[in-house]
């Protein structure tokens, strides 16, 4: 009795529910009317979220959602705002452009357009303590403009920009980047020109300057992106571009301690598709480190955001619809990474496979967790999609009630999704393979009949623990092997053949005397990582 609590117990840990975490994993909707997520913020002992809202389905987004929701997942309030006295649809796009200012203050800096959709950037203001907006600001130019990102700088002042438009048709324009304080008045604003079109997707501060990341077209080199250095006055100091831009993905910069995180999209195919770029540079644009991330190539990732918390890089976005591995849905992906440039983990994440999924933004909560924000499209409801809010939270490895099993690479993710049957322990004789003796203890016996075969086996966190081209009778001595739960992943040349879970018990024990038992426990509780919900 006692040995089967235990396994059971052990398959139960495998699960990585996570025992002090709240269990958020919810979908918001308002009043029935489509919206896109766009970002999330600590504030209190909540969160504060900012959605693009429709007045009408098949239009523009027209008006800004803000939610207050508790860590438990219940809404708090909600105020829309939209101004009735004009035809302008106003929204937020882009990267870090709403900044939250002691608890009370919230601003946004977007964009509004008018019927004939030109675009003007905007300044939001808004009273949290009593929920109204207290300034509104359209900073019109001869073209129109746009704001993507914004920095509340050591200085007081707000640095926005994107791109100042320079002909009518939008194909012409120029970084923009301006200076403004509290109440939305302009210190000063600058364009800058280094070739062609220009723009900027992310502002951070670095000491008493400014960094400023985007893209920029050099003639015949085709798009780069590029890192701008420039003072408070908007004077430049350093100007450098990089490799070539591909044709998808968002430039992201994060500071932390002096150094530069940079991730973009490069025009480099490991494997089918553009891959991600990232790096640390220094203070002057010297790469420290840098490395393609594999698994953007191969299953076609797009970035979206970027947060350095915990010395982990976090990145964010979402994997492009394909039959090959999401039957022409668009799921989303997270992963970490040290900050000297090892990966720590990636996972996919799904709320419902059928459903289109977006990932906009993430946040590291006070006790390490991280709270993911995006979009669900779901099924079509009276000639339109029901797309709302989404809000999940993990632990600081990625996982969470999100997912039943905790893997550590995407190909683990997407290796179980071709299987129909992954668990069916009943059918194991037609792929070749017998495991002899399941749960197993120091010894894992495999039966191999037929051509040899590609056995690999995985821990529960999807690391390889065994690999080999096996034939007949495979003897493995696991005696070091942790206890848990294991993924036997059976493959004839590149077809993969079947999944199968395998468990690691504990070693026996002599319980003689019930004493040792309690004097000795097995597990030290305040160790524990991964336990289950009751749901």
């Amino acid at each position: 009795m006692i040995k089967q609590f235990i396994i059971v117990l052990l398959v139960c840990l495998s699960t990585n529910r996570i025992f002090c975490q709240a269990p958020l994993n919810h979908t918001y909707d308002h009043n029935g009317i489509s919206e896109f997520a766009k970002h999330v913020l600590n504030y209190k002992n909540a969160f504060l979220v900012l959605s693009n809202m429709k007045t009408q389905r098949f239009t523009p987004p027209s008006g800004i959602l803000i939610r207050v929701i508790n860590e438990n997942g219940n809404l708090i309030w909600s105020d829309f705002y939209k101004d009735e006295n004009d035809s302008l649809n106003y929204y937020v796009e882009g990267s870090d452009n709403v900044i939250l200012l002691k608890d009370s203050l919230l601003f946004a800096f977007g964009q509004a357009q008018d019927k004939n959709l030109d675009s003007t950037p905007t300044f939001f203001k808004y009273d949290l303590t009593k929920r109204k907006v207290v300034d509104f600001k359209l900073y019109n130019s001869e073209f129109g403009g746009v704001f993507k990102t914004a920095q509340l700088h050591s200085d007081g002042y707000f640095y926005a920009g994107n791109k100042i438009y320079k002909n009518r048709a939008y194909t012409e324009y120029d970084i923009l980047l301006m200076k403004i304080d509290k109440n939305g008045e302009v210190i000063w604003q600058k364009e800058f020109a280094f070739g062609g079109r220009e723009d900027i997707t992310d502002i951070e501060s670095y000491g008493d300057l400014l960094l400023c990341a985007g893209r920029t077209v050099q003639g015949e080199l085709g798009t780069q992106v590029y890192l701008l250095k420039v003072d408070t006055y908007g004077n430049e100091i350093q100007f450098k571009t990089f490799f070539e831009f591909g044709d998808v993905g968002n430039t992201q910069i994060e500071v932390d301690n002096n150094d530069i995180y940079f991730t973009s999209n490069s025009q480099v195919e490991l494997v089918n598709e553009e891959t991600t770029y990232l790096g640390r540079l220094d203070g002057d644009f010297n790469v420290v480190w840098d490395t393609l991330i594999a698994s953007s190539s191969k299953y076609d990732l797009r970035t979206q955001e970027m947060i350095i918390a915990n010395d982990a890089i976090t990145i964010i976005g979402g994997i492009n619809p394909s039959y090959q591995y999401t039957n022409w849905k668009k799921w989303v992906y997270a992963t970490s990474w040290s900050v000297d440039g090892e990966l720590n983990w990636e996972h996919r994440y799904i709320y419902k496979p059928d459903f289109l999924h977006y990932l906009n933004d993430v946040i590291s909560l006070p006790n390490g967790d991280l709270l993911f924000m995006g979009t669900l499209m779901g099924f079509f409801v009276e000639d339109s999609f029901n797309q709302n809010l989404w809000l999940f939270r993990t632990d600081s490895d990625g996982c969470g009630i999100i997912q039943d099993t905790c893997l550590h690479t995407l190909d683990a993710y997407f290796g179980l999704d071709t299987i129909v049957n992954v668990f069916d322990y009943a059918e194991i004789e037609h792929n070749g393979v017998q495991i002899l003796g399941n749960p197993f203890a120091n010894e894992l016996v495999l039966q191999v009949t037929g051509k040899q075969l590609n056995i690999s086996i995985y821990n529960i966190q999807g690391h390889l623990v065994y690999e080999d081209l096996t034939n007949g009778t495979l003897s493995l001595n696991t005696t070091n092997w942790q206890s848990g739960v294991y993924l036997l992943q059976v493959m004839d040349e590149s077809k993969l053949l079947a999944v199968k879970k395998m468990l690691r018990e504990l070693a026996r024990l002599n319980f003689s005397n019930t004493n040792t038992l309690y004097k000795k426990p097995i597990f030290a509780l305040s160790k524990i990582k991964y336990t289950i919900y009751l749901t």
